[in-house]
């Protein structure tokens, strides 16, 4: 996975750049690869911006704390199931399905158990 270059790195390289430092100087100085330096540098000099763009994809349909609502609910009733969970966040109006609910547990390490019917003792 990338690791992002933090506005304060950002803004070193173009420093030394201004400074007529080479890639290689600025790569070797900040410790990051040359392509990473290059790629900054350009652009910089293509857009003015130093900042990250807009990430692509599907904006996430829950936040952070519908997430911990999630969790909380979970370790509240550990037995409840994913239609209990949706019942409960629809009445704090937070529609989500119940793919969501079951995508987030998994995103924390929550694994499904199927109940198991209760033992049945013959009383003679």
């Amino acid at each position: 996975m990338r690791t992002k270059v933090s506005m304060s790195v950002k803004q070193a390289i173009m420093k030394l750049k201004n400074e007529n430092k080479t890639i290689r100087d600025i790569a070797e100085a900040v410790d990051l690869p040359k392509s990473t330096v290059w790629n900054i540098v350009k652009k910089q000099e293509r857009t003015g911006e130093l900042r990250n763009g807009k990430p692509s994809g599907r904006p996430r349909k829950t936040t952070v704390v519908d997430d911990q609502k999630i969790l909380s609910i979970v370790k509240k009733k550990p037995f409840s199931t994913v239609e209990e969970i949706k019942n409960t966040l629809q009445d704090t109006g937070v529609d989500v399905s119940a793919t969501t609910i079951k995508r987030r547990l998994q995103q924390h390490n929550y694994r499904w158990v199927t109940a198991r019917p209760p033992l049945c003792y013959d009383q003679e």
